[in-house]
């Protein structure tokens, strides 16, 4: 059985639901400042794994079809390696007369890309802020596989989530300070870095195992991750793993 739900509209007024279903089918609409910022899918395709990018749909008063609209994939050293342009047939006169994304400046064809769950990207709107409109089902729990170094990450669940929900594991985890979690501004400059200290590698202050923002081991850090909210994942050791909690509406 799948619950169908409209996140926007219950978002709005506040309302929630105890979930019923393993698979939850729906749609959101994020808003995205302009210039430049992480985010992440927060519906996988009904049926599928992951999602297709032509299901990302540019909403708002801002938004226009000449290419202002840009979203960028990332691999591992933080090099772009597919960005995608959204055009529509009337702003910028596409050859397949279609609206949508579309690869660099071909635009003979829609691009054809899956985003993997919980795989984010950079989205940059050159006028202004815009609103994201994603759609299909939720599937839970999710366990994600972040390579060593750098990885794009993000909040995959249409609802908010707490850092705190976020535990490393595997045998390449540590707690001595190398395992961190960065959030961007607009700039792409770190606006906060996390640490994953825990009290046996670290000797926290306040004895406890967690997330602390920077080298203040006093108390946990307390920050909460809106829908769709990417952010920059380090692991120094080697891969680990992030299980992502129960979806709770």
């Amino acid at each position: 059985m799948k619950k169908l739900i409209a996140i926007a509209a219950m978002a709005a007024c506040g309302a929630a639901l105890a979930v019923e279903s393993a698979n939850i089918v729906g749609y959101q609409s994020n808003a995205y400042r302009q210039k430049f910022q992480l985010g992440t899918a927060t519906f996988n395709g009904v049926g599928a794994t992951g999602v297709g990018i032509q299901s990302l749909i540019p909403q708002g008063a801002n938004v226009d079809g000449s290419g202002n609209i840009t979203l960028q994939i990332l691999n591992e050293n933080n090099v772009t390696t597919k960005q995608f342009f959204w055009y529509t047939d009337d702003d910028y006169g596409t050859d397949c007369g279609k609206d949508g994304w579309f690869l660099g400046f071909d635009t003979t064809a829609l691009a054809e890309y899956t985003l993997a769950p919980g795989e984010t990207y950079i989205l940059y709107s050159g006028n202004g802020e815009i609103t994201l409109q994603c759609s299909g089902e939720v599937k839970y729990p999710v366990e994600l596989t972040f390579r060593q170094k750098f990885q794009l990450g993000g909040n995959m669940w249409p609802t908010t989530m707490k850092l705190s929900q976020l535990v490393p594991t595997g045998a390449n985890v540590d707690g001595s300070g190398n395992i961190t979690l960065q959030i961007l501004n607009e700039n792409n400059v770190t606006t906060k870095q996390f640490f994953w200290y825990t009290d046996d590698d670290y000797g926290t202050d306040c004895g406890e195992d967690g997330w602390f923002l920077g080298f203040d081991t006093t108390e946990l850090a307390d920050y909460t991750f809106e829908p769709g909210e990417g952010f920059i994942f380090y692991s120094g050791n080697g891969q680990v793993t992030l299980t992502y909690p129960e979806l709770s509406l």
